[in-house]
């Protein structure tokens, strides 16, 4: 059995005469709701940027304190 999208498309649309409304309100919400997604993530888009130096000097904190940590427990075993 094969499908007739289009074929039944219409017969919706014949059946409702709001179809075409409800199609347009919906593009005009998804256009809507792209532009606000948009301005929020331009207007949010360096928020985290200081966030990036406090996570690098961590890092580097970490690998210091391990390597430090390492050195220490094979100095027992010597």
């Amino acid at each position: 059995m094969t499908a007739d999208y289009a074929g039944e498309r219409e017969s919706v649309i014949a059946a409702s005469s709001g179809y075409n409304a409800l199609e347009t309100d919906l593009s005009k919400a998804i256009t809507a709701d792209q532009a606000v997604f948009e301005s929020a993530a331009s207007s949010g888009s360096g928020t985290l940027g200081p966030l990036a130096w406090v996570v690098i000097v961590t890092a580097v904190l970490m690998a210091l304190g391990s390597a430090w940590a390492i050195t220490r427990r094979l100095a027992e075993y010597r």
